[in-house]
């Protein structure tokens, strides 16, 4: 086995915005701060445990998405696209088909024109589907894919 990247699980990868960022997006160009929303954890996965675990970490929580994070993740998406298209390693792309935050489209486009990418998706899944009630399916289909790929792992 070589040394370089060999292959890449990537969850809710955004080159495309869902409704809920393209929302914050409007509302942060018309004045809002982001940070005063309040939205929840909840909103990105159904999994009360894991919000409420983020609720309670200052690191991860800040009550609010900042306005860089926002301008960062709105901005990087055509970047994204390039560069998930110029690769040829194995890459499996893991999705909630109810993420609000990055919009399952542009990674079914990227499946359907990339020979090396594995899209699945989740149904009832928001953005963070390995914290999700089925996580046990979403582990199970990373590892069967690093299994596929890599077959001394099996």
């Amino acid at each position: 086995m070589g040394t370089g990247t060999q292959a890449l699980v990537l969850s809710a990868l955004g080159i495309s915005a869902g409704a809920g960022l393209e929302d914050l997006a409007e509302m942060v160009a018309a004045g809002i701060d982001p940070l005063t929303l309040g939205a929840d954890p909840i909103t990105m996965s159904r999994n009360a445990e894991h919000a409420a675990f983020v609720r309670a970490d200052p690191l991860t929580w800040q009550q609010g998405i900042r306005r860089e994070t926002l301008a960062a993740l709105t901005s990087s998406r055509a970047t994204l696209a390039s560069a998930a298209a110029a690769l040829t390693i194995p890459i499996l792309l893991v999705h909630g088909e109810r993420d609000s935050l990055s919009g399952v489209e542009g990674v079914r486009e990227l499946a359907n024109i990339h020979p090396s990418v594995t899209l699945v998706e989740f149904p009832e899944d928001l953005h963070n589907v390995i914290h999700e009630h089925d996580r046990d399916r979403v582990e199970a289909c990373i590892l069967n894919f690093l299994s596929n790929t890599f077959e001394d792992l099996s």
